[in-house]
C-alpha cells in the first residue's frame, strides 16, 4: 500500500507539468507575431454532420469478464466558430455524438448491445502560421450518457454509463489548393485529464442502489490512470459548390478501472459526411472574419 500512495504525487506533478507545457505558449509568444484576421460584423459558422462506422472491442467485467468484438455506427454533428474572447483569437467548438454498438464473444453465445450520447464543448486558442497552417489548443468539457446490455445475463443484464470530464484538446489545420479552391486537412486529439463518473461497486446490483437506496462509493472522481477517454480524428474537407465533403479516420478509446471493475471500449474506423458554411450579420459585436475550416 505504501508503494501505491507514493506514485500518486509524482503522477499529479507530471500532469501539472503537462498542463503548463500546453498553456505556456499562449503567454510566451506575443500575439502580434502571428498574422490575424480582420474584425467583421459577420459571424461565420461551420456545421458538419458526419457518419462513421468501424470495428469495436469491448469489455465490461460488471457484466462478464470476456472480451467482445463487433462494430460501431455513429453520427457526429460539429459546430465551429470564432468568439470574441481574447481579442477574437479563441474559437468555440461543439460536438454531439451518437453511438450504437453491437458485439459478441468469440464463442458467439454472448452479445452486447450498447448506445451512448456524447456532448463536448471546447475553447481553442488559435495560432495562424502563414497562409496555410492553423494551430489550436485549449480546454474541453464533456459529458457522456449510455447503456450497455448483455442479453445472456438474467441478473444485472445492463450497465449504465454516466460521466462528466475535462479534457485537453488540440488540433492542427493545413489548407492547400484543390481544383481552383481550397481544401483542408485537420488532425484533432482530445485527452481526458479529470472527471466524475458513476459506477456500481463490485457485486452490487442496481436494485440496491436505486430501490433499497444503499449506495456504496458509486460516484467517483477520476484521473487518467482511473478513467480515460482519448479521441483522435484525421479528416480532409474537399470543397464543392456551396459546401464540402468530409472524409476521415477516427480512433476512440474509453476505459476505466474503478470499484474493482474494468470497462474498456476501443473503436477505429472510417467517416464520411458533409460540411456547410453559414454567415450571420451582427449589429454590434465584432468577430474575426473568415472561416476556420
Amino acid at each position: 500500500m505504501r508503494g501505491k500512495t507514493r506514485k500518486r504525487p509524482a503522477a499529479c506533478g507530471l500532469l501539472l507539468r503537462l498542463l503548463l507545457c500546453a498553456v505556456a505558449p499562449m503567454f510566451l509568444f506575443p500575439l502580434s507575431i502571428f498574422p490575424q484576421e480582420a474584425d467583421s460584423t459577420e459571424l461565420n459558422v461551420t456545421h458538419a454532420t458526419v457518419f462513421y462506422g468501424g470495428v469495436s472491442l469491448q469489455q465490461d467485467t460488471y457484466l462478464t469478464p470476456l472480451r467482445y468484438t463487433g462494430y460501431q455506427l455513429s453520427m457526429l454533428h460539429e459546430g465551429l466558430r470564432m468568439t470574441s474572447l481574447w481579442r477574437g483569437r479563441v474559437s468555440g467548438q461543439s460536438l454531439v455524438q451518437l453511438n450504437f454498438t453491437s458485439s459478441s464473444s468469440d464463442s458467439g453465445k454472448g452479445s452486447y448491445l450498447g448506445g451512448q450520447v456524447h456532448y463536448d464543448y471546447a475553447l481553442h486558442y488559435n495560432w495562424l502560421l502563414g497562409q496555410r497552417w492553423r494551430l489550436m489548443a485549449g480546454p474541453q468539457l464533456g459529458a457522456t450518457l449510455g447503456v450497455l446490455y448483455n442479453a445472456r445475463n438474467s441478473n444485472n443484464p445492463a450497465q449504465a454509463i454516466a460521466n462528466v470530464h475535462l479534457d485537453a484538446s488540440a488540433a492542427a489545420i493545413f489548407r492547400f489548393p484543390f481544383c481552383r479552391r481550397e481544401a483542408a486537412v485537420r488532425y484533432q486529439t482530445d485527452f481526458q485529464l479529470l472527471g466524475v463518473m458513476f459506477s456500481p461497486n463490485y457485486g452490487q446490483g442496481y436494485y440496491e442502489i436505486f430501490v433499497l437506496q444503499q449506495p456504496d462509493h458509486n460516484v467517483i472522481a477520476t484521473l487518467p490512470w482511473k478513467a480515460l477517454r482519448w479521441r483522435n480524428q484525421l479528416t480532409m474537407d474537399i470543397p464543392l459548390r456551396r459546401s464540402s465533403i468530409r472524409y476521415g479516420l477516427f480512433l476512440d478509446s474509453q476505459s476505466s478501472h474503478v470499484n474493482n471493475l474494468v470497462h474498456a471500449d476501443f473503436t477505429a474506423g472510417f467517416m464520411v459526411g458533409w460540411v456547410r458554411h453559414h454567415t450571420r450579420r451582427l449589429t454590434r459585436r465584432q468577430f474575426p472574419n473568415g472561416f476556420i475550416l
